[in-house]
């Protein structure tokens, strides 16, 4: 069948809207202490995001990743942060 099997909505520091294939929610974000640079914030979250789906995590527990990505990205120049920010 075709047809998206989920769905993720972002709307800036608004909470992140999902479906799941089964069920809706929506995920809350902690917003930056500072924004420095929202050079790549959105790729940044879709590639965190897209890394914890598909190593099988939640779509909850994936949007989180995201959020945690784009917010460090945010909060420097350039869209680069230090490895060891986002890991942990």
């Amino acid at each position: 069948a075709f047809g998206a099997k989920s769905v993720v909505v972002k709307n800036g520091m608004e909470a992140v809207h999902f479906y799941d294939g089964l069920e809706r929610g929506q995920v809350s974000v902690d917003a930056a202490p500072e924004i420095i640079d929202s050079t790549s914030a959105g790729d940044s979250f879709n590639a965190a995001f897209l890394a914890g789906f598909l190593a099988g995590h939640s779509h909850s527990s994936s949007i989180a990743g995201g959020c945690k990505v784009a917010r460090e990205v945010v909060e420097n120049y350039g869209a680069l942060v230090p490895v060891r920010s986002v890991l942990g």
